[in-house]
């Protein structure tokens, strides 16, 4: 579903965007950790169809790996907590 959807979403032909190999069960349960929250599972769905897609722009979506670096980065970051509002609510606590 994924994956059709973003091939048909009107990149210009000569901006294909690149779908990468489905994650594993393993990145998602990493990534999960990493960050002490249950993803959505609509993003789980989508990591499990790819994991990450990149356009000729760049990084359009970023993989499990990714996703959980970036994030431990920002939290981690000082000068964010100054400048921006938590990041934890975009995520569900694991129970």
């Amino acid at each position: 579903m994924w994956r059709e959807l973003i091939q048909s979403a009107g990149v210009r032909r000569t901006d294909k965007p690149l779908l990468h190999p489905p994650a594993t069960a393993e990145d998602i349960q990493r990534a999960e950790a990493a960050l002490g929250v249950k993803l959505p599972a609509a993003l789980i769905a989508f990591l499990l169809e790819t994991n990450g897609v990149d356009t000729g722009y760049g990084e359009f979506i970023w993989s499990a790996q990714k996703i959980a670096a970036d994030n431990i980065a920002f939290r981690t970051n000082p000068e964010f907590s100054e400048l921006y509002m938590p990041f934890d609510c975009l995520f569900s606590l694991k129970n």
